[in-house]
This record gives structure tokens, C-alpha cells and sequence, in this order.
């Protein structure tokens, strides 16, 4: 009888590969304290990974590691085998409160991270129609990358939802289509790594259920890698394939939680037995961390 081998599917490849990260901060007396030490976390393609853990703990201070808006005292930090040291279109970041310019449309907004890989010339010329006439008749390929431009922001705001308010101001917006703005501004510069700290804190919890669910319908489409920092366990669960726990200060990771259910994925997984034990296993694991604190 012939023996036939069974393959097991390879792992993705490594997106982010944290190694003994470490930070310090310096007080106004003088004093040394130890936020993070000897942080170990891999993150891989295609990866939905959420960080949880208690108040204060540095999951904000990671992200900003993570996003080049701030440096490790010691340890590494590599995504797609490329030290971090600086911020960088290949990481997109959105914040929990709302960062549209209110000088510029929905579409204006959008458009913005394209642009600046065209060094803005294209949006800096179009505000004037003399320059952009100009620029369409004697630079070449001028007029398509405006055309292209103009047809990626259609197709990131139909994914949110917003393509009748293209040429609305975000002021005018609720809180939740202005996270839909980011969202979609984000996903345009086509991100290696999607970076969000808590983009749904702000919102009641309808329209957060809601952002939820286009999130993943987005994510899904554009097959991205995000790391999503949240406070909310069942957001943290119903989102992640996997769940990355910090400890109390100094912040290391105390436990990478595998969650169980498929893609995609209802609501009515929050109502299952399996659901709530994940939940409230969480709950104590964080619970025991801040009795540390």
C-alpha cells in the first residue's frame, strides 16, 4: 500500500515582527519609568489582529511605534523585513477622533493620499482651471492621473457607503460617516498595514455595530492587514483572528488568543455559549493584569 502524505497549508508570511521592544520615558523629575520591555508580537499578511488590555498599559504607545510616530528605547521593529524608523505610506492609520480637514470635501479628503504620491500637483493645479487646462495640454499623462484620481475616490467612497456626499463637507457629517471618511482616505494609499486606535470609541453603540460590519466588509474586499487597538471585548472578539493581550506596565504580551469563528461573520455570534466564555475568559485575563497595576 502506497503511503500518501498529507500537506498542511503553510502560514501566511510574517507582516510585522516585533522583537524585545522596549520604552522608557524620562519625567519631569528626572525619574526613568519603564513603560514596555522585551515586547515580542508577529503579525502575519491578511492578518485582523486585535490588541487588548488595561487603561494605560501602551497599546497607544505601540501603535505609534508601529505607525513611526515615536521610537523604541531598545528591542527591533521590521514590517515586510523593513525596520521602522519613520512614518510611511505603506502604514495607514485612522484615529478615534475625526481627522478630515474641514476645508476640503468628502471627495477633496479622499483624494488627499493620492495626491501626495503625485507630490500634490495634480489637486494644487486643479483648484485653478487656467494651470490645470494648461497642465493637461503640455505635460503628458497629466489629465489621465487626474482621471484615475477622481475614479479611485468614487470607488472607496461607494465602499463606505458615501458616494452621494462626495462633495459635502465633513462638518456637515455625523460621527460615524466622518470615520467612514477616514476609513476610505486610509484604504486609497492601498496600506501594507492598516493601523486604527480605537476608531469606534466615540460612537453610540448602533452606529458602532454598524462600522463594525462595514469594516469588515471593507477589509475583506481589499484583503488588508489591520492592527485595531480597542477597550471593547466584544468588538475585540466579533473582529479579530487572533487577539494580542498586554500586560501591566512594563507592557510585554501575555497571551495571543486564537478566536474561533469563521469568515464572514453575523452579529448572532455574540449570542452563542462559545462567544461568551471567550468573553469572559478575556475579562479575567485583563481583570488580574490590572490588579497589578
Amino acid at each position: 500500500m502506497s503511503h500518501i502524505e498529507t500537506k498542511l497549508p503553510e502560514a501566511p508570511p510574517v507582516k510585522l515582527e516585533v522583537r524585545d521592544l522596549c520604552r522608557n520615558f524620562i519625567t519631569y523629575s528626572g525619574e526613568t519609568v519603564v513603560a514596555m520591555k522585551g515586547l515580542n508580537l508577529d503579525m502575519y499578511d491578511g492578518e485582523f489582529l486585535v490588541v487588548l488590555g488595561p487603561s494605560g498599559c501602551g497599546k497607544s504607545t505601540f501603535l505609534r511605534i508601529v505607525a513611526g510616530l515615536d521610537n523604541p528605547t531598545s528591542g527591533s521593529i521590521k514590517l515586510d523585513g523593513r525596520p521602522i524608523s519613520e512614518p510611511g505610506p505603506d502604514r495607514g492609520m485612522v484615529f478615534q477622533k475625526y481627522t478630515s480637514f474641514p476645508w476640503l470635501t468628502v471627495g477633496q479628503n479622499v483624494s488627499l493620499p493620492l495626491h501626495i504620491q503625485g507630490r500634490l500637483m495634480p489637486y494644487l493645479v486643479s483648484r485653478n482651471r487656467i494651470f490645470y487646462l494648461l497642465f493637461c495640454t503640455f505635460i503628458p499623462g497629466f489629465k489621465e492621473r487626474q482621471l484615475y484620481i477622481q475614479q479611485k475616490v468614487k470607488e472607496h467612497l461607494k465602499d463606505v457607503g458615501l458616494e452621494k456626499f462626495e462633495n459635502v463637507y465633513p462638518g456637515s457629517l455625523s460621527g460615524g460617516m466622518q470615520q467612514r471618511v477616514a476609513i476610505a482616505r486610509t484604504f486609497a494609499n492601498s496600506p501594507s498595514i492598516l493601523l486604527m486606535d480605537e476608531p469606534f470609541g466615540a460612537l453610540d453603540a448602533q452606529t458602532r455595530v454598524q462600522m463594525q460590519e462595514l469594516l469588515l466588509e471593507i477589509w475583506g474586499k481589499n484583503k488588508s492587514t489591520v492592527l485595531f487597538i480597542t477597550h471593547d471585548i466584544e468588538e475585540a472578539i466579533y473582529l479579530a483572528d487572533r487577539i494580542a493581550i498586554f500586560s501591566a506596565r512594563p507592557t510585554s504580551v501575555k497571551e495571543v488568543i486564537e478566536v474561533p469563528f469563521g469568515r464572514p461573520r453575523s452579529q448572532e455570534i455574540k449570542l452563542s455559549e462559545e462567544f461568551n466564555q471567550l468573553e469572559i475568559n478575556i475579562i479575567r485575563s485583563i481583570k488580574d493584569e490590572y490588579k497589578k497595576m
